[in-house]
C-alpha cells in the first residue's frame, strides 16, 4: 500500500525551518571573498558585507549566503581546489585604474612661484622678543591661578612634552594632574598636622585575637566612616591598656585619609584649655577649635574629676556638637560613674543623653596590652 496516499504525506517545503540550524558563520575578507571548503567565493558588491560575518547554508551543491537574516547570494559549490571564483558584480563599486591616475603637473619653469612676504630684520627681532616675553608671562599666570606646585616643575613638564611629543590636551592634563595631586597631598599633611594625633595607629595592627570581647565586625563597619557622615558618636569603655586609644586613633586616621577634619585631645587638656580661655574671656573662640572638626577624639575620660566650671564647659561642647559632628571618646569608667566624675548627677545625665542618642558603645573586657608586652620582654630576657 502506498504510505504517501494512506497517511496523506507531503514533501517538506524547500525552505523548511530546520534548515536554519545548518548555517555556518564565515567572515568576509576586505576584498569581498568568502572562504568555504577550500574555495574562495566572491560576493556581490551590494549589500556591502566586506569585513563582516555572514551565514552560509549548504544544500544540494548550492551555497546560500545570508547577512542579517537576508539572502544576499546563491552560489554553485565547487570541489575543494583552492580555486578563486569572482562574482560578476564584486568590484562594481571600485573605481577604474585610470580614474586614480594623478593629473600631470606642469614643468618647473611653468609653475608660478608663490608670493613671499619680505620683512625687515627688525620685525623678526620683534617677533622673537615677543615669544620670549610670552615665556616670561607663564609663571605670572600660574601665580595668578595659584598653581604654586606647577610653577617650579614647569621646565621639566615642557621638556617632557617635547621628548614624548605630547598633544595639547595630554600636556594640559599632565599639568592639571600634577597640581591636583600636590594639593591633595599637602591638604592631607595639613589635616594630619592639625589633628594633633599623638601617634599613628591602624586597625590592621590591632590584635583582635588578644581581645575576643571586641566585636570585630562592628569595628570594621565603623571603619567605613558612616558614623562620621551621620554625625554619630563612638564610645570605647574598658580598663587601662586594653586598646581603647589604639582603636580611637585608627578610626581618626581613617577619617583623615578620607578627607575629614580631625582633632585629638585628652579630657584633661581639653577642659584646662577651655578653663584658661574662659578666664581670658575667649571661651567662644576657643570652643570653635573643638566644635569645628568633623571628628573630635576625647581620650582618657575618668582619670581625673572635673570642677564645676570644667564640667559645664564639657557639657557646652557636647551640646554644640550634638548632631553636628562625630565624637570618639575613650573612658575607663562606666557611665554610672560619670556623675561622680563631673560632680553633678543632673549635668552628667544631660550630657550622656545627648552623647548616647546617636552612638555606638563598645565595651572591652580583657587583659592589658602593656602587661602582655612587659611579660614577653621578661620571658625573652636571658637568665643570669
Amino acid at each position: 500500500m502506498n504510505r504517501w496516499v494512506e497517511e496523506q504525506l507531503r514533501p517538506l517545503p524547500t525552505d523548511y525551518a530546520w534548515e536554519r540550524f545548518g548555517a555556518e558563520e564565515r567572515r568576509v575578507s576586505w576584498d569581498g571573498f568568502l572562504s568555504y571548503d577550500g574555495v574562495l567565493y566572491g560576493l556581490p558588491a551590494e549589500p556591502p558585507v566586506a569585513g563582516s560575518v555572514v551565514q552560509v547554508r549548504e544544500r544540494q551543491l548550492q551555497l546560500r549566503v545570508f547577512s542579517k537574516g537576508s539572502l544576499i547570494a546563491t552560489l554553485t559549490k565547487r570541489p575543494r581546489s583552492q580555486e578563486i571564483v569572482q562574482h560578476p558584480t564584486q568590484f562594481s563599486k571600485v573605481s577604474p585604474t585610470g580614474s586614480l591616475r594623478k593629473t600631470e603637473q606642469p614643468l618647473g619653469h611653468q609653475v608660478t612661484p608663490p608670493t613671499v612676504e619680505i620683512r625687515n630684520l627688525a620685525e623678526y627681532d620683534h617677533l622673537f622678543r615677543k615669544a620670549g616675553n610670552t615665556m616670561k608671562e607663564i609663571p605670572e599666570l600660574l601665580k595668578t591661578l595659584h598653581f604654586k606646585y606647577v610653577e617650579p616643575q614647569l621646565a621639566n613638564l615642557m621638556e617632557e612634552a617635547r621628548i614624548h611629543s605630547l598633544t595639547y590636551d595630554a600636556f594640559l592634563r599632565r599639568v592639571l594632574s600634577l597640581e591636583v595631586e600636590a594639593r591633595t597631598h599637602t591638604a592631607h599633611q595639613n589635616r594630619r598636622k592639625a589633628a594633633h594625633l599623638p601617634v599613628s595607629k591602624t586597625l590592621e595592627a590591632f590584635d583582635f585575637s588578644f581581645q575576643p570581647s571586641i566585636n570585630e565586625r562592628l569595628v570594621c563597619e565603623l571603619a567605613d566612616l558612616s558614623f562620621v557622615r551621620t554625625h554619630s558618636n563612638v564610645v570605647f569603655l574598658g580598663p587601662p591598656g586594653v586598646g581603647k586609644t589604639h582603636l580611637a586613633l585608627s578610626l581618626a586616621g581613617k577619617a583623615l585619609d578620607a578627607g575629614y577634619s580631625v582633632f585629638f585631645s585628652t579630657l584633661t587638656d581639653l577642659v584646662e584649655d577651655l578653663e584658661q580661655a574662659s578666664q581670658q574671656h575667649a571661651l567662644k573662640a576657643r570652643l570653635r577649635r573643638y566644635i569645628t572638626p568633623q571628628v573630635l577624639v576625647i581620650d582618657e575620660i575618668g582619670y581625673t574629676n572635673l570642677s564645676a566650671l570644667q564640667a559645664n564647659h564639657l557639657f557646652e561642647l557636647v551640646r554644640e556638637r550634638y548632631e553636628q559632628g562625630a565624637t570618639i571618646l575613650t573612658s575607663n569608667t562606666s557611665f554610672a560613674q560619670w556623675g561622680k566624675l563631673m560632680n553633678d548627677e543632673v549635668l552628667a545625665t544631660a550630657l550622656l543623653d545627648r552623647l548616647l542618642h546617636h552612638a555606638e558603645v563598645l565595651t572591652i573586657n580583657g587583659k592589658s596590652y602593656r602587661m602582655k608586652d612587659r611579660n614577653q620582654r621578661k620571658e625573652a630576657r636571658p637568665e643570669q
